[in-house]
């Protein structure tokens, strides 16, 4: 849900840019988070980040 939130918030950007899909698990373990989206209110990256450490 929060990757969803991530998506609205960039208008359909790709939520690890750059990054193999097949790397972004093992980045996500070792505490890699995306960073708040430009013009995306606090309180929506903080309901984003608290999706994130359901994992």
């Amino acid at each position: 849900f929060g990757v969803l939130l991530w998506e609205i918030a960039t208008y359909g950007m790709s939520p690890y840019p750059g990054i193999d899909l097949s790397q972004v698990y093992d980045l996500l373990e070792k505490g890699y988070r995306m960073e708040q989206p430009e013009g995306c209110p606090p309180k929506v990256y903080e309901l984003m980040r608290a999706c994130e450490y359901l994992l």
